[in-house]
């Protein structure tokens, strides 16, 4: 199987680097897929004006609430008739709907809609990779300002992390919990410039994972590589 999106191997439809966000779209060349949000008049227009799929994928609220009327105020209970008039009138254009779990799709199914599909989420945590070196690197999220943050974190140093066979990537970006990255990695490379002390490289040393950062704000490539190239030696000797 290969992500949807890059066409990377993956175990899901989406690889770790592109794990969907909520109220994402997602297009390729032959689908498009409204995650957590479906935007009517834009599905419209990919309905008449083009030969692309339209996937809705049901995340969870959106799907219970067709059904169930939980307490709230008069404008909130306006806005689930509203919802369910919505999907009264327009779940037969979306293509193939994608739900998680039994329980959405019986929500779905009961309110009338069908050409629906079971899809694995992909998990937010990556598997440790055994055989290689698993490295914690943190990286960012944001669609602004490209150019300066991928300086600013040092991606041109990761991206060549990358290209190191021997080499498997765990990336912070700010939405996972760091308690749960730690025990996969065996060390951590913060290329970062323009920084003081990142908080990660701390958390690091308490958690005693071998860290990479230059104090000066100038990571320098060969550093990095002496660094991975003698934690790879320890880990080999300890397997």
């Amino acid at each position: 199987m290969n992500c949807l999106v890059c066409n990377k191997e993956s175990n899901y439809l989406f690889c770790f680097e592109h794990i969907p966000k909520w109220k994402q779209i997602i297009r390729t060349n032959h689908l498009i897929i409204f995650h957590g949000k479906f935007y009517t008049l834009m599905a419209l227009y990919y309905k008449l004006f083009t030969q692309k799929k339209i996937i809705n994928w049901w995340l969870g609220t959106d799907s219970l609430t067709l059904d169930t009327t939980p307490p709230g105020s008069h404008t909130w209970h306006l806005r689930l008739i509203l919802h369910r008039i919505k999907w009264k009138l327009l779940y037969k254009i979306v293509d193939i709907h994608w739900v998680g779990c039994i329980r959405v799709y019986d929500d779905i199914y009961q309110f009338g809609i069908r050409n629906i599909t079971f899809t694995a989420y992909p998990p937010l945590y990556p598997e440790p990779v055994g055989q290689k070196l698993n490295i914690l690197v943190h990286t960012h999220r944001s669609k602004k300002n490209n150019k300066y943050k991928d300086w600013f974190y040092g991606i041109d140093f990761i991206n060549q992390l990358r290209e190191i066979g021997y080499c498997n990537l765990v990336e912070a970006n700010g939405a996972k919990d760091m308690r749960n990255l730690f025990p996969l990695v065996d060390c951590c490379v913060l290329p970062k410039r323009l920084a003081g002390r990142p908080r990660l490289q701390a958390e690091c040393v308490i958690n005693n994972i071998p860290c990479y950062y230059n104090d000066q704000g100038e990571p320098k490539i060969d550093e990095i590589i002496n660094f991975i190239e003698e934690q790879w030696r320890r880990k080999q000797n300890h397997i």
